[in-house]
């Protein structure tokens, strides 16, 4: 939910980026990637690993989200397409 209202929606790692999983991100540097996840992990270790990336054991250099879960999303939601 963004904000905390509204519709689920999935959570993009590129076009959300850690800080939307924070409520009080908004006063986070969005460029600051090392402390929202140092910060998600405070919180929710569980939710700290993906936050950056969907692969088990992928930490992404200088934290930033991973591209490749984007990719890894649209194959995903390919998939039914193809024969």
């Amino acid at each position: 939910k963004r904000g905390g209202f509204g519709e689920f929606r999935l959570y993009d790692h590129i076009a959300d980026g850690p800080t939307a999983l924070l409520v009080e991100g908004r006063d986070m540097d969005p460029a600051d990637f090392e402390t929202m996840f140092n910060k998600i992990r405070e919180l929710s270790p569980t939710l700290s690993l993906i936050s950056h990336s969907m692969i088990p054991g992928d930490v992404p250099f200088d934290f930033q989200p991973s591209p490749v879960n984007n990719i890894i999303m649209a194959e995903i939601f390919d998939s039914p397409k193809q024969d």
